[in-house]
């Protein structure tokens, strides 16, 4: 039975990427013929993973949008037909062909970005890839079809070379084309490289979200004694990616091993435990939601929340604490850039590096040996040395804040300059 199951996805696979790359020779003919326009950049197609009720991709949004010139209009990709973010721009829904193709013709140049639309945490086979990576690089593909050029910006990429070879060359072959592409780590830089990319277009910086102002004012902040309170920023992580199914638990469970159903379920009963002791020592924990998912496990530890998921309830949140625990890349960056010290329960390559680039690894926590007094005596060791990691950790975030504004800002603004000012 596993035999057939596992010959009809080969099948399906080998399908898939053979469409996948005739599309990509259909390109290359038509670039004999058709030069991408020259044109000065009036409207701006912009696709990412937005409109998802997910604050760290909204957050990306705005802070690339700030180096946008004026006189450019922006048309924004979202994953829903109605987003759950007010993005101030016309937007049009994702997974629609026929909008999709209107809006590149329609546009003048192609934004992809940011976030970490090529890297992959999920395998459908043994050395095969999801899908998510050729959906973008389809989207880049139909630009050039119609003579349309395109940058991708804040940007992240598994550092290795992906596993199949037509992959591979389409997203070397994209990656050349393109008119610039900041990476948001040197691990993406890598990786672009690996997969085909050249240095010539390359640059290697950081998220754009740190060059965000501080999102929070703790001056109003009331002086009366309060307990001393611990923000947990946590997804299910083992449930990855089946949480996108909306039938609830019981339905996730069936597509999810043993050996990882067991991981969670381990994780919750330290995860609790953590709670348990902190309450115990008189520290307070709450629970700002940041994306979607968050609310499976959280309701799985029994935990109260917020069920609205808005900047506004998020930041007024963090306001309130005296210490982040975050499972989210941009929870870590949103707790630097409001000057909270920060412990980390990392879970992708991108959130290692954010700890290593600011020698955070002290007040870091494996997830897969996850253990709730160890938990709670680094939480401890970081509220007793807090004014001293914070000042560490100001002196890379200044560094940091100010390369991103430089290079963001001068590669985005003055590519898409008006013409009199470019002339």
């Amino acid at each position: 039975m596993n035999f057939f199951k596992d010959l009809k996805s080969e099948v399906k696979e080998t399908g898939f990427y053979t469409l996948f790359f005739l599309t990509f020779l259909r390109v290359k003919l038509r670039e004999i013929f058709i030069k991408p326009s020259k044109d000065p950049v009036k409207k701006l197609v912009w696709f990412g993973a937005y409109g998802n009720t997910n604050i760290g991709d909204d957050l990306i949004y705005f802070s690339l949008k700030q180096y946008i010139p004026e006189h450019v209009k922006i048309s924004l990709s979202c994953r829903q037909h109605t987003p759950t973010t007010n993005y101030g721009v016309d937007t049009f829904y994702r997974w629609d062909k026929t909008q999709i193709m209107n809006e590149i013709k329609s546009g003048d140049f192609v934004f992809l970005g940011g976030g970490g639309l090529f890297e992959y945490y999920r395998k459908l086979h043994k050395n095969k890839v999801t899908r998510n990576v050729p959906s973008y690089l389809y989207t880049l593909l139909y630009a050039r079809l119609n003579g349309k050029r395109y940058a991708i910006v804040g940007l992240g990429a598994d550092k290795d070379p992906y596993p199949n070879f037509i992959l591979r060359k389409v997203f070397g072959d994209v990656a050349r084309h393109a008119e610039f592409i900041i990476t948001r780590d040197q691990k993406s830089y890598n990786g672009f490289l690996k997969n085909g990319g050249k240095p010539e277009n390359l640059i290697s910086n950081y998220d754009p979200v740190f060059s965000l102002p501080a999102s929070i004012d703790t001056t109003d902040v009331e002086s009366v004694s309060r307990l001393t309170t611990v923000a947990f920023l946590i997804w299910p992580f083992h449930l990855h990616p089946f949480f996108h199914r909306v039938e609830g638990m019981d339905e996730i469970r069936k597509h999810i091993s043993a050996e990882k159903l067991e991981k969670y379920k381990q994780f919750c009963v330290e995860m609790k435990k953590t709670f348990a002791l902190l309450k115990e020592a008189g520290i307070k924990s709450i629970f700002p939601v940041f994306h979607f998912s968050d609310k499976i496990l959280l309701d799985e530890l029994g935990c109260e929340y917020e069920e609205e998921i808005t900047f506004d309830t998020y930041f007024s949140q963090l306001k309130q604490c005296d210490l982040v625990v975050s499972m989210r890349y941009h929870g870590q960056i949103t707790t630097i850039l409001n000057d909270i010290p920060l412990v980390s329960i990392p879970v992708q390559e991108k959130m290692t590096a954010l700890v290593e680039n600011f020698q955070l690894e002290p007040y870091s926590i494996d997830i897969e040996n996850f253990n709730g007094e160890q938990a709670v005596k680094v939480i401890k060791n970081v509220l007793e040395n807090k004014e001293a990691i914070k000042a560490h950790v100001n002196v890379s975030f200044n560094k940091i804040s100010k390369d991103v504004k430089k290079v963001y800002g001068e590669t985005i603004a003055n590519f898409l300059a008006s013409p009199e000012k470019s002339s």
